[in-house]
């Protein structure tokens, strides 16, 4: 909330005193009285942990972000950064709804589906539907739906499974004992 205005003062008036002579050192004298510095993953400097967020300094964030990509995850790919807010969708957990995309639970989905009335609305099974990890075989009174997301799908045509999860009729056995349609559709990857 504050990062603008915080930037604009060290812009014009610089760092403090007593953080500018030990600002980004390389190296950290053990004689010190003071502890060590957090260490800055990209530039490799140190700073005081108000300084470092997630193993990355204020100054490579910030570099980052005005490039249009994720400080934390070199993996992140540029088109999940958000222009709009200077946010990775994924490591900031971030939702615009100018960029159209939502993060949220079932509740958020059925609300969105509401309001928008979209033709299509595909869903992941594993930690999304269900509580199922890593393609797991669904069983009964093991694993959960989300009672919110299995009402949208009993109720709105256009929704289908789409998944990495090879167990299609596990998946289409344990939805339909739980109240989904028989012949909800379900895409797998694999």
């Amino acid at each position: 909330q504050f990062k603008p205005q915080m930037r604009e003062v060290l812009a014009t008036s610089g760092w403090p005193a007593h953080i500018v002579e030990r600002l980004g050192l390389k190296d950290h004298n053990p004689d010190a009285a003071k502890p060590p510095e957090k260490l800055c993953t990209v530039c490799g400097k140190q700073f005081s942990a108000l300084w470092v967020h997630r193993g990355v300094c204020i100054e490579c964030e910030e570099t980052a972000r005005d490039r249009g990509r994720c400080p934390f995850n070199p993996r992140c790919e540029v088109a999940w950064f958000c222009p709009h807010e200077r946010r990775c969708f994924v490591c900031d957990m971030h939702s615009c709804v100018e960029c159209r995309l939502m993060r949220g639970d079932g509740e958020t989905v059925a609300e969105l589906a509401r309001r928008y009335s979209p033709k299509v609305i595909a869903m992941d099974f594993d930690r999304t539907v269900a509580t199922t990890k890593s393609g797991g075989k669904p069983e009964m009174g093991k694993h959960h739906v989300d009672n919110d997301l299995l009402s949208l799908i009993s109720c709105t045509p256009g929704c289908c499974i789409v998944t990495r999860n090879s167990h299609v009729q596990h998946i289409q056995s344990f939805l339909t004992a739980h109240g989904a349609p028989p012949d909800l559709p379900i895409h797998s990857l694999k």
